[in-house]
């Protein structure tokens, strides 16, 4: 999973690399389908590193969860990893953050959605950073 500023501290990888983004004021929702993934397949972990960060402008870090990790580690949510393309797949069954984060719907999904990246995060592991990791 490729990684943005918010997605990393000190201390590794935080819950916000498993959120879903808010929907925009357009009504455009860039994680409709999932949060995306790539999938390393037959290619080793450094030709992964090395291609998917080549494609991006900026690319803060570079994490690895294993399927099983998402499959087994949220209790109370169906959170799946569905694979569209050899090299890419969706993060699915997160929770949705509405427009309005103030409204009781809004908080009850950001808790959620706290909760659930807590829970992932805890099985991320950061692989690269352009600081050598």
């Amino acid at each position: 999973m490729l990684l943005k500023p918010t997605h990393l501290t000190s201390e590794g990888i935080t819950s916000e690399a498993f959120k879903r983004r808010q929907p925009k004021a357009n009504g455009d929702n860039p994680d409709a389908e999932g949060i995306s993934l790539s999938v390393r397949d037959d290619r080793t972990e450094s030709e992964l590193i090395e291609q998917d960060v080549s494609r991006f402008n900026r690319c803060y870090g570079v994490g690895k969860i294993s399927v099983g990790s998402i499959r087994n580690s949220v209790t109370g949510f169906m959170i799946d990893v569905f694979r569209d393309e050899q090299y890419h797949a969706l993060l699915k069954g997160l929770p949705e953050l509405p427009p309005d984060l103030s409204t009781p719907e809004g908080q009850i999904a950001q808790r959620d959605a706290e909760y659930v990246g807590n829970e992932l995060r805890k099985h991320a592991e950061l692989v690269w950073s352009p600081s050598g990791k």
